[in-house]
């Protein structure tokens, strides 16, 4: 049947925790994993349902956008460490992990090095606040209902930073009716470094049945260090443990009326990121850093005879400290920074049925951000250092609406939308010089500030096939703030008798995109195809006017994509499944910047031109023992990456990744073993620039268990 969704059993995962997925989630789009309540089901045809277009839920098959679901179940199954791990298995994805718990996201070859993130990331109902770094952080992966990943500038309903697509991480609701339990555990041994393990419970408990509920989740990540200090000797600098709390209270008032208030915990302690060479040297000496961040959520539903609104109330709020010791030739570069991030954002949005075959959805949201920043620089070997205080604050806000007509029997459906956005920002500074030991004086350089705004439309076009494919044609824009350049840096480079701007322009896209999903052979077949072009203007990029010291942010002209991704699924019996995806695009700097070494035709920084990933897998009955036993490999391949950050090439290394798991389970339990990385690939996955390159933990053998009820 059209409206069925293929589910199977495993596929692969990432370095990080390896192996495959218990049951397959469709990568492409047109099809995703529909697990059972144990999440351990192999083969089961169940509709799968997404919220995507922010008017309600549809289904994934009838939803006409490059979208990819993966299903918590999975995630959960495959003791995944990290949400990138997982991420990057999906049809045109790429991640950078910078350190356990910091990963840059990448779509459709949208690379950047500096500014706002690329790709926009939401916690349920709340836009995380990527205002000037591309780090996103990050999220247990543990009790989560499902991910969808969103390909391509989502600018019109999910705003700025969405310019190569949106990650929505999407958390289970409190069951209204039953009590329930799990928790799983796993331990990894790593090759040449400190082993890994984790242990994660949720609770649900229904107080007043039909009524209230709480669902709570609790987690303890252990990350174990590979890189090695090259200069003290010691071993295994860059491991870094995580705990994570999540709550949800919510209260059904009505049929019609609910309020979901939900609260995030997360406490990270870090003892190096993944800078190294290839034999697993630590580019820094020393990289230690305190992370936490707090997420408070209150979101009020309401819905009767077609309308539904919906109010979402959010306060984030971060701290970070970091010190670092970086080994120069000319002897160590110190650095010290610390970081507190305050967000607060309200979000209104409607859906309504207009009848005579039209429908409207909208909102309104403002988010209001300071960032107080704290740094302190030391080269002693030439007696300089600086101590730099900055207030950075951004105020925006935007309105966005989106029309659909339907004809043609409710086969053609035709959309319409538009956002504009308004963002006020302020940069303060405050620096002191000390040469030698002795203070220059402290200088307040006042306030740096700008206005940026954009409008962003929109334009769909979808056609359900007699045969039961969708089509469907897309025409969106999508935009990246711009950001202020501190003072000092303006008037250090007047110093140089160098003119800089004052800050950066918004860079824009314009994506076109052709699609088409289906499901064939009677459910056998899966396919979920993408040709997109997308147009990209004013580039970001920080350009070095005093060459190894001082540089500006710029808008460095025009990049351009071509690309082909594509997902499927087959599955000839119900105990076997196969399934591949990928992505080929062209991602390419169309202007000269000389001041990088850019020259057109040159590839983005950090983004990969070609990726494939596939996996087999073969679930059996032992009916003897009453359970299933499950068997899989797995393997994920994507080109290298050319990094210019200081204006210098760096290349990074096309990775194979490559994983296996097999494990016995019943339907409240299940135990596996896994494999990841198993030919023990150390090439650079990526990087910033100056040699500092990021290795991906080596091969890791282990195991992993959970229960329930």
């Amino acid at each position: 049947m059209r409206d069925d969704y293929l589910r199977s059993g495993a596929r692969g995962v990432n370095s990080a925790a390896g192996a495959l997925l218990s049951a397959i989630t469709f990568l492409g789009g047109a099809s995703a994993v529909a697990q059972e309540k144990t999440g351990v089901e192999a083969a089961v045809l169940e509709e799968v349902m997404v919220t995507a277009t922010r008017r309600g839920e549809s289904r994934l098959l009838d939803t006409p956008i490059a979208l990819s679901v993966l299903s918590g179940s999975d995630i959960e199954n495959n003791a995944t460490y990290e949400l990138a791990d997982i991420l990057k298995e999906t049809p045109s994805v790429g991640t950078l992990t910078y350190s356990p718990g910091d990963s840059a996201v990448q779509i459709r070859g949208i690379s950047a090095l500096n500014g706002a993130s690329t790709v926009g990331y939401y916690l349920d109902e709340f836009p995380f606040p990527a205002v000037n770094s591309i780090v996103l952080p990050d999220v247990d992966p543990y009790d989560l209902a499902r991910l969808e990943i969103l390909r391509g500038p989502q600018g019109t309903l999910y705003g700025d930073g969405s310019i190569g697509g949106t990650v929505r991480i999407i958390t289970r609701d409190p069951d209204l009716e039953e009590f329930q339990f799990k928790a799983s555990g796993s331990y990894f041994d790593v090759s040449n470094g400190s082993s890994n393990d984790a242990i994660n419970a949720a609770v649900n408990i229904p107080i007043i049945p039909e009524k209230l509920a709480f669902r709570g989740v609790v987690s303890r990540r252990n990350f174990g260090g590979f890189l090695d200090n090259g200069t003290t000797g010691e071993k295994d600098i860059n491991s870094a443990e995580i705990e994570s709390y999540r709550g949800k209270l919510k209260y059904q008032a009505t049929d019609n009326l609910s309020v979901t208030a939900s609260a995030w915990l997360n406490d990270r302690v870090q003892d190096g990121r993944s800078f190294g060479s290839e034999d697993l040297i630590a580019t820094t000496e020393e990289d230690v850093a305190d992370k936490s961040y707090e997420l408070y959520n209150l979101t009020i539903s309401y819905d009767l005879e077609g309308l539904s609104l919906i109010s979402s109330t959010s306060l984030f709020e971060s701290d970070s400290e970091q010190d670092a010791i970086f080994p120069l030739i000319s002897g160590d570069f110190f650095f010290s920074q610390a970081i507190a991030n305050e967000t607060f954002t309200q979000e209104f949005r409607a859906s309504k049925s207009l009848g005579n075959s039209f429908s409207i959805n909208g909102g309104f949201i403002y988010t209001d951000t300071t960032i107080d920043t704290v740094q302190a620089t030391d080269f002693p070997n030439f007696g300089v250092a600086q101590n730099v205080i900055t207030d950075l604050s951004s105020e925006n806000w935007a309105v966005f609406a989106e029309l659909h007509h339907f004809s043609m029997n409710e086969r053609l459906e035709l959309t319409l939308g538009v956002r504009y956005y308004e963002d006020d920002r302020s940069l303060g500074e405050i620096s002191e010089s000390i040469f030698f030991g002795t203070s220059a004086g402290v200088t307040d350089f006042g306030a740096n500030s700008a206005t940026f705004d954009a409008i962003t439309p929109r334009f769909n076009a979808a056609y359900q096939l007699t045969d039961g494919g969708l089509v469907f044609a897309t025409l969106s824009k999508g935009f990246r703030p711009g950001q202020l350049e501190p003072l000092s840096v303006v008037q250090q480079a007047e110093f140089f008798g160098v003119a800089i701007n004052s800050g950066v322009d918004p860079d824009e896209v314009w994506n076109l995109e052709f699609g088409y999903k289906t499901v064939l052979l009677d459910d056998k077949l899966v396919l979920d195809l993408s040709a997109y072009y997308i147009d990209w203007s004013d580039v970001q990029v920080v350009i070095p006017f005093l060459q190894g010291a001082l540089a500006s942010q710029e808008n460095g002209g025009d990049a351009e994509v071509y690309g082909f991704e594509f997902g499927v699924v087959a599955r000839p019996t119900e105990s076997l499944t196969f399934t591949l995806n990928g992505n080929i695009n062209t991602s390419e700097f169309v202007d000269d910047i000389p001041a990088l070494g850019v020259e057109k035709g040159d590839q983005l920084d950090n983004s990969i031109r070609e990726q494939f990933a596939g996996a087999i897998d073969y679930t059996a009955p032992l009916p003897s023992f009453g359970l299933r036993g499950i068997a899989g490999a797995s393997v994920q391949w994507n080109s290298a990456r050319e990094i210019r950050g200081f204006g210098v090439l760096d290349e990074a290394d096309d990775i194979t990744n490559v994983g296996a798991r097999i494990g016995v389970e019943a339907d409240n339990w299940g135990v596996y073993l896994i494999g990841t990385n198993l030919t023990d690939e150390t090439g650079a996955t990526g990087g910033t620039g100056g040699n500092f390159l990021l290795r991906m933990q080596p091969r890791t053998f282990g195991i992993s268990g959970r229960v329930e009820f």
